[in-house]
């Protein structure tokens, strides 16, 4: 009977250890776990950052294509006034050349 109890106690202490082990397992999975959530948190909060970064991105890229737009559109116009210039300037200097001639 002694060596019955003594096999149970060796069989008890091992199933001690066991636990134990299970329990030191335990722990560190919920302190990985723990630590893996605010990793998460933080990656969420930064996604959110950068989401609102690139809604303030956007809005500038579209109000800038509005202003290339409307620099395109002036540019045209000065073109256009700037050929009509020449043109009259090189009408003066014809009207001046004939009027330098002619005297």
């Amino acid at each position: 009977m002694s060596r019955q109890c003594e096999g149970l106690t060796q069989e008890m202490e091992a199933l001690k250890m066991m636990i134990c082990c299970q329990r030191e397992k335990h722990r560190s999975l919920e302190e990985k776990n723990a630590t893996l959530t605010r990793c998460l948190d933080s990656i969420k909060t930064q996604i959110c950052q950068l989401k609102s970064a690139n809604g303030c991105l956007e809005r500038h890229r579209d109000e800038l294509s509005l202003c290339n737009q409307s620099l395109k559109t002036k540019i045209k116009e000065l073109d256009k006034t700037l050929t009509k210039l020449r043109s009259s300037v090189e009408c003066l200097k014809q009207r001046l050349n004939s009027l330098s001639l002619g005297s």
